[in-house]
C-alpha cells in the first residue's frame, strides 16, 4: 500500500514547486505543503526506504550545490535543477 512520506524541507515555496515538478517528471506522485517555519515536500511510494533514498539524494544535492542560496542566476538554477532531476531514479509506479 502506498503512503505519503516527507522527503525534503525546502526554504521557500518556489523551491518546493521545483522539487515537486522534478519528482513528477521522474514518475513519482509528489506534492508540497506550505508551513511555518518549514515547507515540506512529500512523495507517495510503497516503502519508507524508497522515500528515504529519494530524500537522501535531494538533501545531499542541496547541500553540495547550495541550491537554496539567494542571488543565484536563473541559468545556474536551471542547470542545477536539471542535474538534480537526472540523479533521481525514474519509477514506473504511479499512484
Amino acid at each position: 500500500m502506498q503512503k505519503d512520506y516527507e522527503v525534503f524541507e525546502p526554504g521557500n515555496e518556489h523551491l518546493a514547486r521545483v522539487i515537486v515538478r522534478i519528482l513528477e517528471e521522474r514518475g513519482y506522485r509528489a506534492g508540497y505543503q506550505i508551513g511555518y517555519p518549514n515547507n515540506k515536500v512529500f512523495i507517495t511510494v510503497e516503502t519508507k526506504e524508497e522515500a528515504d533514498r529519494i530524500s537522501e539524494i535531494i538533501t545531499k544535492f542541496m547541500e553540495k550545490s547550495n541550491l537554496t542560496e539567494r542571488g543565484m542566476t536563473t541559468d545556474r538554477f536551471n542547470k542545477l535543477t536539471s542535474k538534480l532531476g537526472s540523479l533521481i531514479p525514474k519509477t514506473s509506479k504511479r499512484a
